[in-house]
Parts: C-alpha cells; sequence; structure tokens
C-alpha cells in the first residue's frame, strides 16, 4: 500500500531512484522488516500495488503519474497469472485534468460511491 503523499515526502528528502522504479524506492525506504519479501513478490510479478491519492502528489505527481503508467502494461492484473496488478486511487477531478493532459490514458476508470453505512 503505497499513499502518493508519503512516496512524495521520499523523494524530496532522497531524490528520485536511479533506476526509476518507484515501487521497488518506495519498499527500500519505507517497509521495515516485510521490504525484502514484498521486494522479491516485485521481482516475481506477484504484488498487489495500491496507491492511494496520486493527486496528493504535490510536485512530484506527474513524475508519478508517468511512472505507474508505464508500469501498468507490465502488471496483467488479478486474473492472470505471474503479473501483478496496479491499483491507483485518486480524485476524479485531478484524474479528468491528468487525461486532458495525455496522462493516465491506459487506466481504466471506476469510480468509488460513497459507503452507506446507516
Amino acid at each position: 500500500f503505497i499513499r502518493a503523499a508519503e512516496l512524495s515526502k521520499l523523494l524530496r528528502e532522497h531524490g528520485a531512484p536511479e533506476d526509476g522504479d518507484m515501487v521497488r524506492f518506495f519498499i527500500q525506504h519505507s517497509i521495515q522488516g516485510a521490504g525484502p519479501l514484498l521486494s522479491s513478490l516485485y521481482d516475481a510479478g506477484q504484488l498487489l500495488i495500491l496507491v492511494d491519492g496520486l493527486d496528493e502528489g504535490a510536485e512530484k505527481r506527474r513524475g508519478m503519474e508517468d511512472f505507474f503508467a508505464e508500469l501498468l502494461p507490465k502488471c496483467g492484473g488479478l486474473a492472470t497469472p505471474g503479473t501483478s496488478a496496479l491499483v491507483v486511487s485518486t480524485r476524479e477531478k485531478n484524474f479528468h485534468e491528468s487525461v486532458s493532459q495525455n496522462r493516465l490514458t491506459t487506466f481504466a476508470r471506476a469510480q468509488i460511491q460513497p459507503l452507506d453505512v446507516g
């Protein structure tokens, strides 16, 4: 689970990863104890990658959008063995803004409805 705001903070503190891989970078800099296991699952294409609040990436948002858009074709989804799955959340307004600037255009859109707990 990657919070975009936390990833953005790590990128500001440490600079962009040399290889450009923001998932591996996040695992290395923020996951204590489980980092080696998550890295091996990521390498094997057996990781569910959840990115929350892409719109909260501040000045790093565009770079994050570009990276995850490049990662998406490598992720076959939950039904494809041997490939990781990628789910990204962002506010609808920001998604439309990104698409209008020709970013995130390969992502399938799903709108989450408000929870009715009453």
